[in-house]
């Protein structure tokens, strides 16, 4: 997400459980892309289509509601839905807005980004560069040795001698 938004400018605009795929090696894929696009198109699929996705209005950040999704980046947009997102996984299925306010069973260092990305405040929502480097800081819900290994053996190929040496001892 941090790719689409930040550093294409693109709105992904349908992030939510059933836009997630997982891999049969356990690895997690997006998909969902039928109203991916730049907000800064003429017609963007997204402000044209999106409220024809079954399903899709729940996710919807406030700013969407009032029709002002393109006055913001896209990250205001797709971090309102990942925060229902992340819900969602750890909650079940919500039916309205309101029951986001119940952290429910999200983790305990997982609760203030959390708040941040459902900021109904767009200027204080948080985006996915943030999101990412609060979360992966020690004492973050992404700063683990799994994720620390597997992000070492994705990226293995350029790493340095020493570097691989020192993480195969």
């Amino acid at each position: 997400m941090k790719f689409l938004n930040v550093d294409c400018g693109l709105l992904h605009g349908n992030l939510r459980i059933s836009s997630i795929f997982t891999t049969p090696s356990g690895e997690w894929k997006l998909g969902g892309y039928e109203t991916l696009c730049s907000l800064k198109d003429d017609h963007p699929i997204f402000c044209l289509y999106s409220s024809r996705v079954a399903g899709l209005g729940k996710y919807f950040a406030p700013e969407t509601i009032k029709g002002r999704t393109r006055d913001y980046p896209p990250s205001a947009t797709d971090g309102y839905a990942f925060g229902c997102l992340i819900y969602e996984l750890f909650n079940g299925a919500f039916s309205k807005p309101d029951e986001l306010g119940n952290r429910g069973l999200i983790p305990t260092n997982l609760i203030e980004p959390f708040h941040a990305l459902l900021n109904p405040n767009v200027s204080r929502r948080m985006d996915f560069s943030l999101f990412l480097e609060v979360t992966t800081r020690p004492g973050g819900y992404f700063n683990n040795d799994m994720i620390w290994i597997t992000s070492f053996l994705e990226e293995i190929n350029i790493k340095e001698a020493h570097e691989k040496e020192q993480f195969l001892k």
